[in-house]
């Protein structure tokens, strides 16, 4: 299927303070069904989490739902089991005899126990289901069916014949003529076809499958070329999470194994390892999912992921994300610079493909700008390669522009075209800078009552001037202070304070989420002139976690930084945290000089002096308008995105006096003209 990025224009407002106290804001929306989460950096030893893996443009992999599970259950971690009714989540803990049904959105709606299931140190390791009963698998040789609706132990299986404690089981209504039975494994041992009395019908030798970490199975008769057992696996040593899906009756490998630390593990500040998995056709209408725990020191997840027929291919190339540079997802117009527009391109498929084109267009109001193409050769199995088009593009207008990518297989015909696409968009505005999307998925902060900055670095293409620094703080507390502070780069780490805002103090209604936009100063106390070079904008943190919002869109190494007392700056990465955080930086055209813009003839305003609104032409035709003050403060605007040769401007709200108008013809040219308020 394709994939859209988009870019939120409108979640972030430019509000320049004149008081450090109360900050004008406007609402971000949190990401549902996670938590406004604070994770205090300090606490967090030095080491990378693993390579950022973005989602493939398929479906199959696609997070349909996360929940973490400390956010909805006290003193949550241990969970572990899963297993999905038709109606509800029910979720187990290994290491204590606790069950607990959850809704489909993740309320918890009961809590309790099963006398004779699990012990009080000991609990459920996997559940599956067979349209009636559950059965519960707690690391005995007994299984435990439980009735779900009176939620009471019903009976027991022997299981002892398999030769080790039951770990991982997953129900199979074909076993045994159709009579019934289950797979189940635990660490290290064969995957064991057992029948509904505990007799055993069939071995998958460890030798076979490989996995020496499965935590969970969960059979898969819903994709195309199956049955499938899928395999929760923490991978050798126990260290990781990973769906691998093993081809039936025979148990071998297949070519699906799932890193679910590369998405859903962003979620957590540490790397989580596999729990149990469930697979299902009812918990999203019309769509198949498969679903498990990720267990994790911070926050164990709940999660499900799109299952759709994703079937061995001989030749498929994928998207899988674009790669564009300059790395912003808004400039301003007078920091622009040529944009190139690599994307990794993926082969996804069991055969070599000879060649593949790669086509990327960008389209302004509906309209072409640039085409460009690039070619890769000989690309193996299971290989992504980082591929440029030829060319690049210089954006001339304001605006939002729509990038869109397409391979051409050459040689072979690509059998799976649904991931042969995407799309993102980004977007040149007047004064505002950024590189996220506006989409929340959490929030960092150094915690622990001490005081130390965040933030990343923004690149300036020309001299400028920061007015003002808009982000956005999770869950502050109240009577906390926080202030931006402009930082010099030295080409690896921040250096030297240039300027900063007034302190701000939170209140208490901030502690919900709050949007920030406090104004900059150099440190004489004059607007924030900058010249061309990298500077890094760092929110400051005092004594609780400032939970600065972040972003896993658009990631890229050695851009975020962090520093408190005992820890020289390090990037975000070091930490095992592959985010950016939600901030913009608001330039140029909110105060400017207006000495810089050239006076016309050719603009006529009339009538001038006016008393209510002002006819505004211009023979070669406008894309833009400003309105400035004497103080050269930006009081109103509008920008067409096409040419016009004449509009209206409304000016009864402005106070009597005099004002500039600056207009932009389309090609950068700027020109400005007096006029008087009655």
């Amino acid at each position: 299927m394709k994939k859209y990025f988009t870019i939120y224009l409108s979640l972030l407002f430019l509000t320049t303070l004149s008081t450090p106290v109360h900050a004008q804001v406007a609402q971000l929306d949190k990401c549902p069904n996670l938590r406004a989460y604070r994770t205090d950096i300090s606490s967090i030893s030095l080491g990378a989490k693993g390579d950022f893996t973005p989602p493939t443009t398929a479906s199959l992999f696609d997070i349909q739902f996360t929940l973490m599970l400390d956010s909805v259950v006290s003193a949550s971690s241990g969970f572990a089991a899963l297993a999905w009714t038709g109606t509800e989540w029910w979720v187990a803990k290994w290491n204590k005899d606790s069950l607990f049904t959850l809704s489909p959105t993740g309320t918890v709606t009961a809590s309790f126990k099963i006398p004779g299931v699990g012990a009080p140190t000991s609990g459920v390791r996997s559940i599956t289901y067979d349209g009636t009963f559950l059965y519960m698998a707690d690391n005995t040789t007994i299984i435990k069916t439980v009735n779900p609706a009176t939620k009471t132990l019903v009976s027991t299986i022997d299981a002892s014949a398999i030769g080790f404690n039951s770990r991982s089981i997953t129900y199979d209504a074909s076993t045994n003529g159709g009579a019934g039975g289950f797979w189940i494994s635990n660490f290290g041992t064969a995957i064991i076809e057992m029948d509904i009395t505990g007799t055993v019908l069939n071995s998958i030798p460890l030798a076979t499958h490989t996995y020496t970490g499965i935590y969970g199975l969960a059979l898969d008769t819903l994709s195309p070329g199956g049955p499938f057992l899928w395999a929760s696996n923490q991978g050798a040593g126990g260290t990781g999470s990973y769906l691998a899906r093993l081809n039936l009756p025979g148990g071998a490998p297949g070519f699906i194994n799932h890193n679910v630390n590369s998405d859903v593990g962003l979620l957590t500040p540490t790397i989580g390892i596999a729990g149990g998995v469930f697979i299902t056709d009812s918990y999203v209408p019309g769509k198949f999912t498969i679903a498990g725990v990720m267990q994790d020191t911070a926050s164990d997840v709940l999660f499900a992921y799109e299952l759709d027929s994703t079937s061995q291919l001989a030749y498929d190339a994928a998207i899988d994300t674009f790669k564009w540079l300059p790395s912003y997802t808004i400039l301003p117009d007078q920091q622009v610079s040529a944009f190139t527009f690599p994307a990794k391109v993926s082969n996804l498929g069991a055969g070599v493909i000879p060649s593949v084109v790669y086509n990327v267009d960008v389209n302004l109001l509906g309209s072409s700008v640039y085409t460009g193409a690039g070619t890769i050769s000989n690309v193996q199995p299971g290989v992504s390669t980082l591929i440029s088009p030829v060319g690049s593009y210089l954006p001339t207008a304001i605006g939002n522009y729509l990038v869109s990518g397409s391979l051409t297989m050459l040689g072979q015909t690509d059998q799976n075209p649904s991931n042969d696409t995407s799309s993102f968009s980004f977007a040149i505005s007047d004064t505002v800078m950024a590189r996220d999307n506006g989409v929340i998925n959490g929030a960092l902060g150094i915690g622990n009552s001490v005081t130390g900055t965040l933030g990343q670095i923004f690149n300036f293409t020309t001299n400028d001037q920061i007015t003002s620094v808009t982000f956005r703080c999770n869950g502050p507390t109240a009577g906390d202070t926080t202030r931006v502070n402009i930082y010099s780069f030295t080409g690896t780490s921040p250096g030297t304070v240039l300027g900063r805002s007034d302190y701000y103090i939170f209140t208490a209604a901030d502690t919900n989420g709050v949007v920030l936009t406090l104004e900059v100063k150099n440190l004489a106390g004059n607007p924030m002139a900058i010249n061309v070079g990298v500077y890094y904008v760092g929110i400051e943190e005092h004594m609780d976690n400032v939970s600065l919002a972040t972003s896993t869109f658009n990631w890229r190494p050695n851009v975020t930084f962090i520093s408190f007392p005992g820890q020289a700056w390090a990037p975000n990465e070091n930490f095992g945290f592959k985010r950016i955080f939600a901030m913009r930086v608001n330039t140029g055209n909110s105060v400017v000089s207006l000495d810089e813009f050239s006076s016309s003839s050719k603009i006529n305003i009339f009538p001038n002096p006016a008393n209510d609104r002002i006819s505004l032409t211009f023979e070669d035709g406008f894309t833009a308008y400003s309105v400035f003050d004497l103080q050269g403060k930006r009081v109103g605007g509008q920008d067409f995105g096409k040419i016009q040769l004449q509009t209206e401007i409304f000016i009864n709200d402005f106070n009597s006096g005099m004002y500039f108008l600056m207009i932009s013809d389309g090609n950068k040219n700027r020109y400005q003209k007096k006029f008087v308020k009655l």
